[in-house]
């Protein structure tokens, strides 16, 4: 997850400017909303630009993350990978176990970029 960290990071709003997802003017719009609300882009889009299609806005964000992007109501999940994880800990920490891969666990998470809550779970759960 640290290799996320040290790479360009690349502003969401550009993002979605190259792949025409989004205007000039609505960038600045959202960037308006951002300075007076103190949200963060994403969140502003998601309730505005992207309330009916999120998955949209999701796959720019992991791409932006540079991570894969899974749609979870399309993935059929073992129940023994689900077991691997205590329904609290998902919970508590937005994920949900996918697969184990090369004897880790694999998660698919509401919040990636959450590297502290990451490590606290790879601690947790001794992989």
């Amino acid at each position: 997850m640290n290799a996320i960290l040290k790479q360009e990071h690349i502003r969401l709003g550009e993002l979605l400017l190259a792949e025409k997802l989004i205007t000039e003017d609505d960038l600045q719009v959202a960037l308006k909303e951002q300075e007076r609300s103190g949200g963060g882009l994403a969140d502003i889009f998601l309730r505005t630009k992207f309330q009916q299609q999120p998955q949209v806005l999701y796959r720019v964000l992991a791409r932006q993350l540079n991570i894969d992007f899974v749609d979870c109501t399309t993935i059929e999940i073992p129940s023994e990978i689900l077991l691997l994880l205590p329904p609290q800990a998902a919970l508590y920490f937005k994920v949900l176990p996918i697969q184990l891969k090369n004897n880790e666990l694999v998660v698919a998470s509401a919040d990636p970029a959450n590297i502290n809550n990451l490590d606290v779970l790879t601690s947790i759960l001794g992989m």
